[in-house]
């Protein structure tokens, strides 16, 4: 109760980790909010997560299940892994039918899945939840600058927005793989400044410097 009435009268977003969408019948939520998780959601409650879309963010957290697949020892331990991923993907379909941002993120900092491995996500959103590459890039680039509260200064490569770029050897739309890991980061710009400058300027300096 405190935590809802605090983030109501400062107008802040709230995040928290549901497995279902029965909090969308709680009203004393109006603003922005993340809902980590929702991989048990039913049918009606879809319907309240449609009515409330304008000011709602649905980060499904499946590297914890992907990961878990992949490296399962048993059977048992497999099956239990893709009954959740199977949820994942029927939900992430009925989501993006109705309009429902659902973004990348969440759940790593543990141990099978540590921090530095974030971008494995958007392979899973790929493999697991029916997203095209197209798709999940824009989940969590345009989704994200509505989410931070900026969405004409984020997300986009447009004129008037921030300069925040990362340039991969390849075509991400494509392979979404192209994004994991760092080995295939050929720039990255802050602010419209370089802070790792491309491997073709750097190679340019050096030779009009010679």
């Amino acid at each position: 109760e405190i935590a809802y009435n605090q983030v109501n009268r400062q107008r802040q977003k709230l995040d928290f980790f549901r497995n279902t969408f029965d909090f969308l019948t709680d009203n004393r939520v109006s603003g922005d909010y993340l809902e980590f998780g929702c991989h048990r959601a039913r049918t009606f409650r879809m319907a309240l997560t449609e009515a409330r879309k304008h000011n709602l963010f649905i980060g499904p957290t499946p590297a914890f299940s992907g990961q878990r697949y992949e490296n399962s020892k048993t059977d048992e331990e497999k099956q239990r892994a893709k009954f959740v991923l199977d949820h994942y993907k029927e939900n992430s379909r009925r989501m993006k039918a109705r309009g429902i941002r659902v973004m990348p993120g969440g759940d790593y900092g543990f141990a099978p899945i540590p921090h530095g491995d974030n971008s494995k996500d958007l392979v899973y959103f790929v493999k697991y939840m029916d997203y095209t590459p197209a798709e999940v890039l824009k989940a969590c680039t345009q989704y994200g600058g509505e989410l931070m509260g900026m969405p004409n200064e984020l997300g986009l490569v447009k004129e008037g927005y921030l300069a925040d770029l990362v340039l991969v050897d390849g075509d991400p739309t494509k392979d979404i793989n192209l994004l994991v890991g760092k080995n295939n980061i050929s720039a990255v710009m802050k602010d419209g400044k370089f802070h790792k400058k491309p491997e073709a300027v750097r190679e340019g300096r050096r030779d009009a410097a010679e």
